[in-house]
Formats: C-alpha cells, sequence, structure tokens
C-alpha cells in the first residue's frame, strides 16, 4: 500500500518536472539570430524617370476657306444687242482678251460724220485765225470757231469711246466663271455680262482669335490641308488690324502657288499655323492622372523621397504622346506606382530603367 502511494508522488514529480522544462526550455533553446517582429511597416515602391524642358513650337490648326485673290463682275458701259461670245464659260482668259461684244450698229456712220465735222470746224478755225491776223475778224469770231471745233472734238471723242465699249475685255488673267449673256441679248449700261476670277495664287481665309494674332507676322509659312488630305506651303500675307466686332477674331489671309488651277475657290481647308517657341515637357499620357480637386497633372518624387502633385496644362499633343507646361525644367516623374501613392508621402524611388510607356523626351537614363 505504501510502496503504491509512493509510485503515484514519484510520477506526479515526473510530469511536473517534464511541464516545467517544455515551458522554459524553448526560450532558452531559441536561436539568438531570429529577427523580432517589426513594428514598423515598409515603404511603398515607386518608379520614376527623369524629363527635361525642351523648346516647344506651338502650333495652332483653324479650319478656314479657299477664297480667290480677285473677283470682277463685268458691264456692260453702252447699250447695244450682244453680236459675238469670245470666251465660253470655266475657260481661262488672258488680259485684254475678248469676252463679248455689243453689235455697232449706226455707230460706224456716227464716227464718220463726228470726223468730218471735225474737219470742217478744223478748216474754218484755220480760216477766222488767219483773218483775225490780219485785222479781219475780231477776236470774238475767232473764239467762237475755236468753241465749236472744240464741241467736234468732243462729240468725236465721245462716239470713239462708245464703240471702244461695244468690246468687253478681260481685266487681268484668270478664269471666266460665270457669263450671263447669249448672242443676241439686247443689254443696257450698268448691265452684268460675266465674272472673272484670278485664281493664282489662291487665298485661304482664316479668322485668328486674338489670343494668338500678335504671335503672328507677315512671311510666316503655313501648311494647308484639305479634305482630299492633300497639303500645300503657303505664306501669311495679310493680317487684318482691326479685330471683327462680332467675333473678336482677326482675318488672316495665307497664299497658296496655284498655277496648275487645281485649287478652286471656296474649299474647305485647314491651316496649320506656328506661333512662339516656349519651354515643355515632352511625356507620354499614360503618366497623367487626377487629384483630389479634379486637377489634371502629373507625380514628382524629389530625391528626399517625398512625392509631390503638380498641376499641368497640355499645350499640344502628337501621336506618340502630349507637350506640357507647368513642369520645373527637370523633374522627377513617377512612372509606375503613382496612382497609389499620395502627395506628401514618403515613398522608395527608384530610377525606371525600362518604363513600358516611354521616356519622356529630354530624359532618358544618363
Amino acid at each position: 500500500m505504501k510502496s503504491s502511494i509512493w509510485i503515484a508522488i514519484l510520477f506526479a514529480v515526473a510530469a511536473t518536472l517534464w511541464i516545467a522544462s517544455g515551458q522554459f526550455g524553448d526560450a532558452a533553446e531559441a536561436p539568438s539570430g531570429t529577427p523580432r517582429q517589426e513594428t514598423q511597416s515598409a515603404l511603398p515602391g515607386v518608379q520614376f524617370i527623369i524629363s527635361e524642358t525642351q523648346a516647344h513650337r506651338r502650333e495652332l490648326t483653324i479650319n478656314g476657306h479657299t477664297e480667290a485673290e480677285r473677283r470682277v463682275m463685268l458691264r456692260v458701259e453702252t447699250d447695244g444687242r450682244i453680236a459675238e461670245i469670245g470666251v465660253e464659260k470655266g475657260k481661262r482668259v488672258a488680259a485684254g482678251e475678248v469676252i463679248a461684244r455689243i453689235a455697232l450698229d449706226s455707230r460706224e456712220a456716227v464716227r464718220a460724220e463726228a470726223r468730218a465735222l471735225v474737219r470742217q470746224r478744223e478748216a474754218e478755225f484755220s480760216a477766222s485765225k488767219q483773218l483775225a491776223g490780219k485785222g479781219f475778224r475780231s477776236d470774238t469770231n475767232l473764239a467762237q470757231t475755236q468753241a465749236l471745233l472744240d464741241s467736234a472734238r468732243a462729240a468725236l471723242a465721245r462716239i470713239e469711246v462708245d464703240i471702244a465699249n461695244t468690246t468687253i475685255r478681260a481685266p487681268f488673267d484668270g478664269v471666266l466663271n460665270d457669263r450671263m449673256v447669249e448672242i443676241g441679248n439686247y443689254v443696257q449700261a450698268g448691265d452684268e455680262v460675266a465674272q472673272i476670277v484670278d485664281t493664282d495664287p489662291m487665298l485661304v481665309v482664316i479668322e485668328v482669335p486674338e489670343t494668338h494674332a500678335l504671335s503672328l507676322a507677315l512671311g510666316d509659312l503655313a501648311e494647308v490641308r484639305f479634305s482630299n488630305g492633300e497639303t500645300r506651303p503657303a505664306v501669311i500675307r495679310f493680317i487684318a488690324s482691326v479685330a471683327s466686332s462680332a467675333t473678336r477674331t482677326f482675318r488672316v489671309e495665307a497664299e497658296l502657288d496655284n498655277r496648275d488651277g487645281s485649287i478652286r475657290d471656296g474649299l474647305t481647308a485647314a491651316v496649320k499655323l506656328s506661333l512662339d517657341t516656349v519651354p515643355a515637357h515632352f511625356i507620354t499620357p499614360a503618366i497623367l492622372t487626377l487629384n483630389d480637386a479634379g486637377q489634371l497633372g502629373v507625380k514628382l518624387v524629389y530625391k528626399a523621397g517625398t512625392v509631390a502633385f503638380r498641376p499641368v496644362r497640355i499645350i499640344a499633343s502628337e501621336t506618340d504622346g502630349v507637350w506640357l507646361a507647368g513642369l520645373p525644367e527637370r523633374a522627377r516623374l513617377i512612372v509606375v506606382g503613382q496612382e497609389f501613392v499620395a502627395e506628401g508621402q514618403k515613398v522608395e524611388a527608384v530610377r525606371s530603367e525600362n518604363f513600358a510607356g516611354g521616356y519622356a523626351r529630354g530624359g532618358a537614363p544618363k
């Protein structure tokens, strides 16, 4: 009986010692190199590229239309019947070329009569002058014959002008755009006969906003693109000095070489103008972001590892990127992770060596 009790006591003591050795033995046997649990989380990582400003020539594209340099409506200056048509509608004409003629009718007879009267008055004046020189005629009679001669000469001049006006000629090289008469039509002085259009050079007319008009100068080059995709160079030859009271824009005319006559009056055309040169950054639009206020911008990281948001303004766009204003001359632009960090936040920044969106121009690794 006593032996059973002692056996039970020994087992109890052994169990107690074993439990105690399990609680404290782990701590004693734990390797000294086991890391302690970190109290702070690691900084978020971002990647950046370096972008530098470049001189960017600003461009402005404005839609306009072609307009002939000159467009003249020819009108008759005497009455009569159209007896001849010189040029068909749509054909090119040279300066002085006959467009139409009015029948002379009795004009030749009137001119012959006027010439005969002039010869008669000249003879009368000559005789009167000789007689007055010998004292057989008074100065009054001489003055009278002089007046009759002058009147006869004036009548001859009038019929000569009237006959000349029966021929309607082109005032300059151009195209007979329209003709309003046919053979047999009776016209009166002032009636429209034809329209002549000078198509070389051809003008492209645009309306430029006042914010850009001061950046243009006479002689500046422009590029004109037509609806069929054709482009042609042009030169600015006129800038209005007064703005339109309705639109506050300035009329600008660009001149195109049109010796081949292929450009017609009234075509729609887009004119690309070169404005002033400004410093700007060229980047891929993939790194653009918005702040809480809805402003468009980019996120930068300073050398100290602090994130900053900078609002930007897009001043031009191309197929492979955009030109931005509003950034410092040299900027560390976050290109990976910008959407997961906030302004003022500390980050672990690493220079990107293989940015999928492409380096900013001027910002390739150095």
